[in-house]
């Protein structure tokens, strides 16, 4: 029987489903690394904000004020679009497992596949053998047979 022919196939998907999952690695990587810098637009906002507070008790100018207020506008803007990456990077990443899970049914597929293929070259060598052993036994049989009438 010839060797399983999709072995090559199997192995391509292994790699193919290892870089995915290397991908949504990344992804998870690139989502905390994001996470975390909310974060720290956050809590900068809050520090902003306790500035302007005290500003606003000190009696300082509204120029400064005005310029804290700016920039927690400007820190604000960040945080948001680092919240819509954040989100963007989850529906990647569930896409990316998604992926994951195709590949990985498709493996077993030839995974089954090639256990089925293996079953089969067992039973045609057992198969084989137990021929082999009858073709001895029924050889064994013609010769004893045939010294037993050449002995009387």
């Amino acid at each position: 029987m010839q060797p399983f022919r999709l072995a090559r196939v199997l192995r391509l998907r292994s790699r193919m489903r290892h870089l995915r999952q290397l991908e949504a690695a990344r992804i998870r990587w690139e989502q905390q690394r994001t996470a975390d810098r909310c974060t720290e637009l956050h809590d900068e906002r809050a520090d902003v904000l306790a500035r302007a507070t005290t500003t606003v008790a000190g009696g300082v100018e509204g120029a400064v004020f005005g310029l804290l207020r700016s920039y927690d506008d400007v820190l604000y803007e960040r945080e948001t679009t680092a919240k819509s990456e954040l989100a963007q990077l989850a529906v990647l990443l569930e896409g990316k497992r998604t992926e994951i899970a195709h590949e990985r049914r498709e493996e077993r597929k030839l995974e089954h596949l090639a256990q089925q293929h293996r079953a089969k070259l067992e039973a045609a060598a057992a198969t084989e053998a137990e021929r082999l052993i009858d073709e001895l036994a029924l050889a064994r049989h013609v010769r004893d047979g045939a010294e037993g009438k050449g002995g009387r």
